[in-house]
This record gives C-alpha cells, structure tokens and sequence, in this order.
C-alpha cells in the first residue's frame, strides 16, 4: 500500500482510538497537560492518522520545578487529544491495590467509549493490560496489541527467585491469551510473532520500533567527514540503563577481562540504573583499559553528536528486545557491536553493519574489541551500510506503516 498520513486520517474518521499507556502524564492546576518531549512527539505523530485519540494512563501533578523537559500539550490538539486517568501514578503495589477500584472504573469507561483499544502486556505494579485487555474482550471492542520487548521473560543463564519466576510464568500465559484474543498484533521483531502468535481472526505484522528523524540521519555527503574527525584510536560507547538486563554485568565482565590482559581499549559508559555505582568503582580500579562514566544527556541532537565522536556502540543486551540504540548508532553511520539476541541479530548483520557476539560471553566480545581496535577502518566500512539500514527504519516511517494497518483493518471502506 502507498497510503499517505492524509489519506489514513480520512479513512479513519469516526473511530475513537484509546491508546492505553503506564507511562505518566502531567497535569497542572489549570488542567493543562504536560509530557516528556519524546512522548509529546509521538503522540503528534498518532494524530497524523487517528482524528479521535484518547489516552489512557495514569497522571501526576505537574511541578515547575521538574519541568524542564516537559512540553504542554498545544490547545490545537485538544479537539482531537484527550487524557483518561486511571489515577495517580502508584509508587509501589500497596498503593495500587488500594487504586484498584479507581482504576478499573477509568479503564472500563474508557474502554466502552472506545472503537479500538491499543494495549500492551506488562507494567509495574499493576500491568495496564491486566484490566484493559480482558474488559476490552468483554466488551467486544477489537484490540490492537504492540509488543515492543518481553522485558517479564527470565533470559537464560539467569537465576530468578520463586516469586520472579512465577510472575514470569503468568505474564508469559496472559501474553499469550491477549495475543490470541487481538485483532492486530504488531511486533518489532519476528522472533515475538512466532512466541506470541495472535488468533485466527487476527492480523500480525513486524514493524521495528525507531526513534529517529529522518532530520537526524547524519547525511551521506558528510559521512567521510564525520569518520576523518574520529580520533585514531578506537573509542566505544556503552549507551543505556545500566542494570543486568541490558547487559551492564557483560560490559563489566569484558572490561575486567581486557585488563587481564592489559589492553589499553577505550570505553565510555553513559546511562543511569542501579549498575552506575560499579562502573564508578570499576574506573578507578583500572591501569590499562580507558573507562569513563558520562552522565545522560538529552535525547535528541546532543546525544546523536555525542554518538558521532565514537567508533562503534556496544549492545551486550541478555534479553530479547530490539534496543532503538541500534538505530541511533545508525543514523549517525556508527556500526553496532551486539549479542546475538533475536531482536538484535534481525537488523545487525556481521561484516555489513556490525558485528554480533554470543549473547552473555564477555570472554568472546572482549577479544572482538580487540580486534576492531587494531583495525579501525574494517569498522569505518560498516557505516555506509549502517547509515542506509537507519533510513528505512525512522519513527515516521514506523508510524505509516502502522496507519496503513490500521486503515486496512478498521478503517472506512
């Protein structure tokens, strides 16, 4: 299908869309509402095809004192972009029992006065989903399903306690019966689709989640540029949350065992989790291997100049995502060194983009380093592939390809 934004927005006028998120939304004395610049910027991307959305999420007061980056919502849109609470935002599982009432009271109410409920698996403390994928069943209102990780999966090789596991094992089954029970599933990666196949009745796509602009795509004229500017010397950057899940136990690993053998690789951390603590101790342990702490910065234009300074970015992920740092990488015509998860082996092909290593085996990415340190210009010759795979994949793009489903499914005949 060739279908524009404009002709996907005709073709969905007189369908209300509830788009059911956990994230937070801010809302301020005189009831105007807040949100976090890239979620601001997705929801307008939304209202290029959906004439009626409504959001259903819970809310916090807005602070001036925090807002910095927080956008409020342009009263153009508020014809078109309504909020549903489903209540204060909870800080632990005592608090959203005692919400429980309140929320499932938003949750059907929005549901009832929806034509399609977008939803989702998983969540803390209480999964969204939970309440608006059986009521939405109930109330015979078609569900859209997007699987964007399965962060409740326990990744192999990894303990779990009893309580863990069992959470894991009833997510996993929940999943399961919403995958069945919707009416469009829409995965990031084909690895989800086969684990988590909808029913007869519905209709299953893969349509890889991005974050980037096509504004943001360093261009081709300036990708040489971009390389001549890079030191000599290698330089990798770990990018991310720094907890087990997205690998920071591999990076430390690998780190530890670059040291053993003494070579003077250069790699910087940048992210915040509950890792960030043994990182900081890890650099000042350190005689041979470069580590630098970096605080976050901006996602945006910083963090894409910040990504072109380096030579490659590390992706040790252990689950089964597909991390957008990937394409951040690429747009800048930075290669990617990933494990071989399913999410990340779909898009980083060994020698054209990347390069791949056995998820978890910090002994086998530590000798990859290497490598490429010693041969920097085997990694330049990936950027022209890695630039050309991030142009296919930009947020706009994601969002079209979903309209297009939409209107295939729902939209007017």
């Amino acid at each position: 299908m060739t279908s524009s934004f404009e002709t996907c927005l005709n073709a969905m006028r007189g369908k209300r869309y509830c788009l059911c998120v956990p994230i937070s939304y801010n809302i301020d004395r005189q009831g105007d509402v807040w949100l976090d610049e890239l979620w601001y910027h997705d929801l307008v991307e939304h209202l290029r095809y959906l004439p009626d959305l409504t959001v259903l999420a819970p809310y916090a007061r807005y602070d001036p004192a925090g807002s910095d980056n927080l956008i409020r919502v342009d009263s153009e849109l508020k014809s078109r972009l309504h909020f549903a609470g489903t209540g204060p935002e909870h800080a632990n599982i005592h608090e959203a029992i005692l919400g429980l009432p309140t929320m499932i009271r938003s949750v059907w109410r929005a549901v009832r006065n929806a034509d399609i409920v977008h939803s989702g698996i998983a969540g803390w403390p209480i999964p969204l989903g939970f309440l608006v994928n059986p009521i939405a069943v109930l109330l015979r209102r078609p569900l859209v399903i997007v699987i964007e990780s399965a962060f409740w999966r326990i990744p192999v090789g990894h303990n779990a306690s009893f309580k863990g596991q069992v959470r894991a094992s009833f997510t996993e089954m929940f999943a399961r019966w919403s995958l069945r029970k919707a009416r469009l599933a829409v995965y990031t990666h084909s690895a989800y689709r086969e684990t988590l196949p909808v029913g007869k009745k519905g209709t299953a796509a893969v349509i890889p989640a991005s974050w980037i602009s096509a504004s943001d795509i360093i261009p081709e004229a300036d990708l040489s540029i971009s390389w001549n500017n890079k030191t000599r010397t290698v330089r990798y950057i770990y990018p991310s949350r720094l907890v087990v899940g997205k690998g920071s136990k591999v990076i430390i690993d690998t780190i530890r065992c670059l040291e053993s053998m003494s070579k003077p690789i250069i790699i910087d951390v940048i992210g915040s989790g509950d890792m960030r603590g043994k990182f900081e101790a890890l650099a000042c342990e350190l005689k041979h291997v470069s580590l630098r702490v970096l605080d976050p910065v901006p996602y945006g234009t910083q963090f894409m100049a910040l990504l072109r300074k380096y030579h490659a970015v590390i992706v040790p992920t252990v689950g089964d995502e597909q991390p957008r740092i990937i394409y951040d990488a690429f747009s800048q015509g930075i290669p990617v060194i990933a494990s071989d998860t399913p999410g990340n082996r779909e898009i980083v092909i060994s020698e054209q983009n990347g390069a791949i290593f056995p998820a978890g085996q910090s002994n086998l990415l530590a000798p990859m380093l290497i490598k490429f340190s010693a041969e920097p210009n085997l990694l330049r010759s990936f950027a022209c592939s890695a630039r050309k795979t991030a142009a296919t994949h930009t947020h706009t793009d994601m969002h079209l390809s979903r309209a297009r489903l939409l209107i295939e499914i729902f939209g007017t005949k």
